[in-house]
């Protein structure tokens, strides 16, 4: 009977290992989203500085 039981916790560990893969691939495409949609508004925030009115003038100070 213990053979049978230590199989069946092979079978729960591997279902966990498994649950856990899965939910870090999911993690690391939200957190490639997010990274995404931060450079995408940095671009944004720097292209529409750059098309400000050149009569206010052409410095732009980023601090990171």
């Amino acid at each position: 009977m213990s053979d049978i039981s230590s199989v069946s916790s092979v079978g729960t560990g591997l279902r966990a290992v498994q649950f856990q893969a899965e939910y870090q691939a999911a993690v690391l495409r939200e957190q490639k989203q997010v990274i995404e949609d931060v450079g995408n508004a940095a671009l944004q925030l720097i292209q529409a500085a750059l098309a400000a009115d050149p009569d206010l003038g052409q410095n732009l100070h980023v601090v990171a």
